[in-house]
């Protein structure tokens, strides 16, 4: 996520092709920052909302990888189910990749951003309020994925697989 002027990014893009593979100009400077905090804003959302429906699903009885495959052939599919609930959630593997921290930086800095521009946000602001319960909690180091770990706490389950 790239902003700036065409040309600089042109001139650019050699070097920033050594750092990852999906580049991608997106506009003006600050443009790249301000999709990177709203991308991280869906992905906040989209993660807290499926660790709910897992966590109501184990109280409810249900089996966390069958529930799972379902969801990961259906309309819930994200991201977070399809790859963080397998390789992290159900394993219990919260190795550190991008903190909570960091997460709950970029969910401020979208929120503020809608606040600039006086637009409600009616979902992503529950989210976050979720993520600073975490954060206050004292995972703000732990990665991302541990807010799964306050969610289980609010439900008294555990998500394993």
């Amino acid at each position: 996520m790239v902003g700036g002027e065409e040309s600089d990014y042109k001139e650019a893009l050699p070097f920033l092709e050594m750092l990852g593979e999906n580049i991608n100009h997106v506009g003006a400077a600050g443009a790249g920052h301000t999709i990177k905090a709203l991308n991280n804003m869906i992905s906040a959302t989209t993660l807290a909302a499926t660790g709910e429906a897992m966590a109501l699903g184990v109280k409810l009885g249900l089996d966390p990888a069958k529930m799972l495959d379902v969801i990961n052939t259906s309309t819930g599919k994200s991201f977070s189910s399809d790859f963080k609930f397998p390789n992290q959630v159900l394993t219990r593997n919260f190795e550190v990749g991008f903190t909570l921290d960091l997460m709950v930086k970029d969910l401020k800095i979208a929120m503020s951003m809608a606040e600039q521009e006086s637009v409600p946000m009616f979902i992503s602001g529950a989210s976050f309020q979720l993520w600073k319960k975490a954060w206050t909690e004292g995972r703000g180091s732990e990665d991302h994925t541990a807010i799964i770990k306050s969610i289980e706490e609010m439900f008294n389950v555990e998500i394993k697989g």
